[in-house]
């Protein structure tokens, strides 16, 4: 497909309104930060721009030249399929949406076995569950060399030979051509009831083929995502929630340092004690930035009440510190999304509902980001959502510090891909 960025004109939303000032105050008692983001007022639809009414779960990123790239699920008849475009002008516009997933492709995708997309350099690296006519569950992934202009033909990721349960998986992509997946896999007896096992692929063709699946933990909870992260000396950093005796669901980290051929470490990243007979659908979300690998992600906690929580670690996962709580007096918060710029600006998304005066009052579901400065928190920003509802935000950050925040917006059961911009003032 030939993209041009003359083919979805229409009026920039407001690209330098601002809604608010956002004053940063550290938690626990770490020290004041400086405000940094100014948001847009006006969110906008950008896929309805081009002529997709029906559009969900998106993936952005940004790279070095400042082009955004966007992953999203859309409605083709009766159909779901996967499907790409990019902008280049800051989001003002962006072109016609192109399949990436095959004509009549089975796409299964629900909270968060969502598709993910990664992107390194020219490549991007789309990643989505497929069900075969057998009824088996497999993971595919489509790459496009050429900046996300094309895409080739879906590669199969699981090497087992009998059908079985395949989801829930993330992707990763290194500068040396390296692609790592990370997911729920059902293809060995459970360890414990009620679980899966946690396996690794890794590609070291950009993504042409994908070598022997490595199981890579036990026990892992059947709906939360695995979530895979490089560090800066090609360690593989594997975070994914476990199912400990009693029933409580922590997270854990596991780290390799030969490719994800072996690990090494398996660190309980906190002890939250929080007990679930069933499953939260709520993985974490893993960055790791400098020296530094930072995990988000949601807690019941033993008080049973939502909450988002950051910990990190500088010494590749041996311990981590102390989490702090980022969704301050956030409701229902969940779905954390770590973020960052080649800058090393840092963000974390996540949806929740506004703090209310009164406990029977429940506001609509927003996106809020909190920006994250070393070992100290901004304070929670809700996004302005146009009076839909917010879910499963994300975002990326350009090389100027630019932020681009997505989400699954809802109103009156109609889904659209929403995007929301914010500068460093």
């Amino acid at each position: 497909m030939e993209y041009n960025t003359d083919s979805a004109q229409r009026p920039s939303l407001g690209w330098f309104l601002v809604s608010a000032v956002i004053s940063i105050f550290s938690l626990a008692g770490c020290n004041q930060t400086s405000a940094s983001y100014l948001f847009e007022t006006q969110p906008q639809t950008p896929l309805a721009a081009v002529g997709l009414n029906s559009t969900r779960s998106p993936q952005i990123a940004v790279s070095a030249a400042g082009m955004i790239s966007l992953l999203t699920l859309y409605q083709d008849g009766t159909n779901t399929r996967v499907g790409f475009t990019m902008s280049h002008d800051g989001g003002d516009h962006f072109m016609p949406v192109q399949a990436v997933s095959r004509e009549g492709a089975t796409i299964s995708a629900h909270g968060e076995n969502n598709p993910m997309m990664a992107v390194s350099s020219r490549a991007v690296y789309a990643l989505w569950e497929q069900t075969q006519h057998d009824g088996a569950k497999d993971l595919v992934v489509a790459r496009s060399l050429n900046a996300g202009q094309t895409f080739e033909v879906p590669v199969r990721v699981n090497d087992n030979k009998t059908p079985s349960f395949h989801g829930f998986a993330s992707i990763a992509a290194g500068t040396n051509g390296e692609v790592y997946i990370a997911w729920l896999d059902g293809r060995d007896a459970p360890e414990s009831p009620g679980t899966f096992d946690i396996y690794l692929a890794r590609s070291t063709d950009r993504g042409a083929t994908f070598g022997p699946n490595i199981r890579v933990a036990r026990s892992g909870c059947p709906c939360c995502r695995p979530y895979v992260a490089l560090g800066k000396a090609g360690e593989v950093f594997v975070g994914w929630r476990k199912v400990f005796p009693g029933s409580i669901r922590d997270l854990v980290v596991s780290a390799s340092k030969d490719g994800g051929q072996t690990f090494y470490r398996s660190t309980r990243v906190a002890e939250d004690g929080w007990q679930i007979q069933g499953c939260p659908e709520s993985g974490a979300s893993l960055l790791f930035s400098k020296d530094r690998l930072y995990v988000a992600w949601m807690t019941g906690g033993a008080d049973g009440r939502a909450r988002i929580q950051l910990s990190w670690s500088d010494n590749g996962g041996a311990d981590f510190h102390a989490p702090l709580k980022a969704s301050d007096d956030v409701r229902d918060s969940n779905h954390a999304a770590l973020s960052q710029s080649e800058g090393s600006w840092i963000l974390l998304s996540f949806q929740g509902r506004l703090a209310s005066t009164s406990e029977a009052q429940w506001s609509k579901t927003s996106a809020f980001v909190v920006e994250v400065h070393g070992d100290k928190l901004g304070k929670p920003q809700a996004l302005a959502n146009d009076g839909m509802t917010a879910s499963y935000p994300g975002s990326a950050i350009g090389p100027d510090g630019n932020a681009f925040v997505v989400w699954s917006g809802t109103r009156e059961r109609n889904n659209a891909v929403v995007l929301l911009r914010g500068r460093i003032r």
